[in-house]
């Protein structure tokens, strides 16, 4: 499983890199294949990425570029996307979930991740 784990934020990080960007339909099923999530939670997932980059995107914007500004503006959004993946997960799928969270948070920026676990 840490084999899988590690091969997923390499490809990520690969993505990243290249575009600065992670598609929120990857990262989705990035964790599809990890929480073996069904149909409907992958669904649901992809919603919520989705509308957290649009809302990123205009933070970014509104923000002109200011990355204290943005981590700042960010965190509520970050928090609320958090918690509504949450909400999709069985409780055997949280704790995975919350691992690779803690895993990812370099590779996506800290989109996914601590900040918003330690924030509670």
């Amino acid at each position: 499983m840490f084999c899988l784990i590690a091969g997923l934020i390499k490809v990520c990080h690969a993505q990243t890199k290249e575009t600065g960007k992670v598609d929120p339909k990857e990262k989705a099923k990035i964790l599809q294949k990890l929480l073996r999530l069904n149909q409907d939670q992958t669904t649901k997932v992809i919603e919520i990425y989705t509308a957290a980059a649009n809302q990123f995107e205009k933070i970014k914007d509104r923000d002109k570029g200011n990355l204290n500004k943005i981590v700042i503006d960010v965190r509520p959004l970050r928090n609320e996307t958090v918690a509504r993946v949450r909400s999709v997960l069985e409780k055997g799928q949280i704790a995975d979930y919350e691992k690779w969270t803690r895993q990812t948070s370099d590779t996506f920026g800290g989109w996914a991740a601590n900040q918003a676990i330690s924030d509670r």
